[in-house]
């Protein structure tokens, strides 16, 4: 009845678009919660997962920053949990889908009519489904790119054009990295047909530069924002896997140059390629282009047939780079592969006829020329795979011409819409229209049935059930998990993330007693607990502390330091840590495992949240390191500490730590003048990881091991938190 109403029925649009909004609702709230669990995927739960992780930005491998951010920032507004939070959050998109679409079809020119019809055939495609339906950085890049390019395509380059469009694109790379590149390489490539048609074109050269300083100053905004180290380290990684790059390791180091370099470059070229051609051979081209649209016009139906052999052909090659994966989701059967992507092969199908009609009827429009530039990076992207390295079980990056067509049907749609009106027009019969409303109807209801994935017809477990919610809400930080059945390391994936969500970074391994049980899954305990540093504070009474040193100038100096604070018990070396346990005073524990028995003993009993190695600090959520001594082991001017409280068999025990002495006196001396002066603020810290970076030159006479040691900590130098937790 509503495809039947959208399509055929002469009303107000706004009653149109207020259905399509609703039947947006409707589809994402029943993939979302139907069949008995909580629809995800691997993107998805990785992002959702950041929610529990207050650091994400400094921690955290990121294609953009906007969407884990606005989850953030949600969660603080409403607070709820993430669960409700993904529902919530799916929702609001899918009508902002649909509103934003609807602006950008209008804005370029679309009738009202026919962008309202075009938004009911996108639920035609599971790729614009799958495209509104994830939380992922790519969601909300669409959207930006997608208003890019309608303000690009509707106002003229004036000052508000070289204003907006900087912003816009700013925003687009700090949103979706990848977004960027494709959106960037989408109007690339529409100037070069632009300039070979219209070279001369005042209008188009000014285009042209607010565009491609649009790019520029994104890019620069990007390369020199603090955080987006990770997601260029990770850029380099893809370039430097591919066989091309074997005998060329693009370094880090000057990655930032070369390619704003290459930028610069290719918009010089893209410019003088286009301004060449246009003076050499425009004639030629225009009669090539003649001929061509001929052709295509006589041979129509061979044309649309031979378009499905090469989308086929296409699409089966994506399928053969990730077989390993489709197979198992579909079961390893081909009719329920091709049963489940009939809305696709529809839409594509309608979109050659599309194309093809407007090219009879000479309608095309720029929208159309961008939908076929995408066909052709689809086509680049799918190349491009077969040289991505292989990945992991569970992240690959072979996918690449699947994410294109996600953007594709949106730019795709009036064109079907324009090839449906026309052959219902050619029948003019009043039954058919029913007939076509319910085909709409069931392709619509297919491809919806593909994203969500019921586990009665699909092998697709990156899920959460409520079973697995309710584990997350119940277990503690210091809880380990275990299934009671072999599950595939997707499962786990979503597990491992769901519970980062909740801020509860529980590994799933085996652990000592069972605390917990349900149907499907072991929770086991251990015998401590993270413990809030706002416990130790100077109310607290005297403390116990045990340096892992009987050097008298050390007991000095953190005699004088801590009794600030506490009335400190100060205890050099011991052999027996367990006695001063069984005490139940509180414990002060300084130094790593190779100096303090009680850091080794802890460490060995997997008592703490967070461990440190040599020259690095692992946490919940990431590792870091800093570099080894190049010579003499004093001779360091950086290092990570390490501040963490836990109650084990019943004692309290702070725990500072460094990766070298200097970095656990910088540790010592963070807690006194900064923790405990204002102790309130981390009353729900349970971890500081924190590095000292050399800054004034100075050293602390006892840490002066050597004449020539001039690097060491002193008040004066450079502390930085890194991760609380």
């Amino acid at each position: 009845m509503v495809s039947l109403y959208v399509l055929f029925f002469e009303s107000n649009c706004k009653a149109k678009l207020g259905i399509i909004a609703i039947v947006s609702l409707v589809v994402t709230y029943y993939i979302r919660v139907g069949f008995g669990r909580y629809f995800t995927t691997i993107d998805e739960s990785y992002y959702i997962s950041l929610i529990g992780n207050p650091v994400w930005y400094k921690t955290s491998i990121v294609s953009g920053f906007v969407v884990p951010f606005l989850l953030h920032s949600i969660r603080i507004l409403l607070g709820i949990d993430p669960v409700s939070l993904v529902v919530y959050y799916s929702l609001a998109f899918a009508v902002l889908y649909v509103g934003i679409i609807y602006w950008a079809y209008t804005r370029v020119g679309i009738s009202k009519k026919y962008s309202t019809i075009s938004l009911a055939v996108l639920f035609v495609s599971s790729f614009y489904i799958w495209s509104f339906i994830q939380i992922r950085p790519q969601q909300l890049g669409i959207l930006v790119g997608l208003s890019i390019v309608s303000l690009f395509m509707s106002i003229k380059p004036n000052k508000m054009f070289f204003i907006i469009m900087p912003v816009l694109f700013t925003l687009l790379i700090f949103t979706h990295i990848f977004s960027f590149f494709l959106f960037s390489i989408l109007l690339m490539a529409y100037f070069v047909l632009v300039f070979i048609k219209s070279e001369s074109s005042e209008e188009v050269f000014k285009k042209f530069l607010g565009i491609s300083f649009a790019v520029l100053i994104a890019w620069l905004a990007f390369l020199s924002f603090p955080y987006s180290s990770r997601t260029i380290r990770t850029l380099v990684w893809l370039l430097n896997s591919m066989p091309q790059f074997d005998n060329f390791q693009l370094l880090l180091n000057y990655f930032s140059s070369l390619s704003t370099f290459a930028y610069i470059m290719l918009v010089f070229l893209i410019y003088h390629a286009g301004k060449f051609l246009h003076s050499r051979y425009l004639n030629d081209l225009v009669n090539l282009w003649e001929s061509l649209r001929g052709i295509l016009i006589k041979f129509s139906l061979q044309i649309i047939f031979l378009a499905l052999i090469f989308l086929s052909v296409g699409f089966y090659i994506q399928f053969k780079l990730g077989a390993s994966t489709y197979t198992k989701i579909y079961r390893g059967s081909v009719l329920t592969l091709v049963f489940f992507q009939l809305g696709n092969i529809f839409f594509g199908f309608m979109f050659v006829r599309g194309f093809l009609d407007k090219l009879k009827d000479n309608t095309l429009t720029e929208f159309d020329i961008m939908a076929i530039i995408w066909i052709f990076i689809g086509i680049a992207m799918l190349f491009i795979s077969f040289f991505m390295p292989k990945g992991s079980a569970i992240w690959g990056f072979s996918n690449w011409m699947v994410r294109v067509a996600q953007y594709f049907v949106i730019f795709a749609a009036p064109t079907v819409t324009y090839a449906l009106y026309k052959d219902i027009k050619a029948m003019g019969l009043s039954h058919l229209k029913l007939a076509i409303s319910i085909l709409i109807s069931v392709l619509i209801v297919i491809s919806m049935i593909n994203t969500a994935r019921p586990p009665q017809i699909y092998d697709y477990d990156i899920v959460w059930s409520d079973e697995m919610i309710d584990v997350a809400k119940e277990v503690r930080l210091s809880n380990t998990l275990m299934f009671r059945y072999n599950v595939s390391p997707y499962l786990k994936f979503a597990m491992e993330n769901l519970l980062k969500a909740y801020g509860k970074p529980v590994e799933i391994t085996q652990g000592s007693s069972i605390v917990l049980s349900s149907d499907a899954i072991y929770v086991y305990g251990s015998n401590y607990h993270p413990l809030s540093l706002g416990f130790f504070s100077k109310k607290r009474g005297p403390v116990i502390v045990i340096l892992g040193t009987s050097n008298p100038k050390v007991k000095q100096y953190f005699t004088t330091l801590l009794n600030k604070e506490f009335p400190a018990l100060i205890i050099g070396e011991i052999d027996n840590c367990e006695m001063y346990i069984k005490q139940g005073y509180p414990l002060i524990v300084m130094g790593g495992k190779l100096a303090n028995k009680c850091t080794q003993l802890l460490e060995k009993n997997r008592a703490m949240l967070v461990y440190m190695d040599k020259d690095s600090v692992v946490t919940p959520y990431f590792t870091y390191s800093v570099p080894s001594p190049k010579k003499e082991w004093w001779n360091v001017n950086e290092g990570l500490f390490v501040i963490q409280a836990v109650k084990y068999h019943g004692a309290p025990i702070l725990i500072i730590e460094g990766t070298n002495i200097d970095a656990t006196v910088a540790g010592v001396w963070y807690f006194v003048n900064k923790v405990s002066q204002d102790i309130e603020k981390y009353k729900n810290t349970y971890y500081i990881v924190g590095k000292w970076i050399e800054s004034d030159n100075k050293v602390l006479r006892f840490l002066k091991f050597d004449p020539n040691d001039n690097n060491g900590f002193s008040e004066g130098d450079t502390v930085e938190i890194i991760e609380i937790g």
